[in-house]
Order: structure tokens, then C-alpha cells, then sequence
């Protein structure tokens, strides 16, 4: 029965892990084609790949426009959508 409970938990470790890099990946690549379109450098799309908090900061809000901004948190939104439907589906 040990054996049983070993194995059954390290399946969903491996699951788990494996969720988590698919899920990273989409919304990765959700933001990149989102904010493609926009115009804004791939220095800056680097820096929200890192840290997703930096558009709130004073220094990087200023090198945006408002409609950049909402394309910023359109992309992730639709990241997050297919992320979410991912994981709930059957």
C-alpha cells in the first residue's frame, strides 16, 4: 500500500510541475502576440515577462500610453482565460 501512496503522489508532483510550465508558457506567450501590435520595445516585454508587477511602477508607466497599458492587461487576461479553461476542462 506504501508503494501505491509513493507512486499516486509522485504523479501529481509531476503533473503539478508540468501544469505549471504549460501554464507559465501561455501566458508568456499570450503577453508576446498581445502586446506585438502595440509597439512597445522588447526590452520593456522582457521586463514584464520577469516581474508582470513593473507596469505599476511610476518609471515604466510613464514610457506607456494608456492604450498600451490596456493591451498589456488584455493580453494577460486572455493568458489567464486559456490557462484557466485549460485546467477546469475535462
Amino acid at each position: 500500500m506504501a508503494v501505491v501512496t509513493g507512486v499516486r503522489s509522485f504523479v501529481r508532483l509531476l503533473g503539478s510541475t508540468l501544469s505549471l510550465a504549460f501554464s507559465g508558457a501561455i501566458v508568456n506567450n499570450a503577453l508576446r502576440s498581445g502586446v506585438k501590435p502595440l509597439g512597445i520595445a522588447a526590452e520593456a516585454i522582457e521586463a514584464l515577462l520577469q516581474d508582470p508587477t513593473i507596469i505599476n511602477q511610476p518609471a515604466f508607466k510613464a514610457t506607456l500610453t494608456e492604450v498600451q497599458r490596456m493591451g498589456i492587461l488584455n493580453a494577460y487576461l486572455k493568458g489567464f482565460r486559456v490557462v484557466f479553461l485549460l485546467t477546469v476542462s475535462d
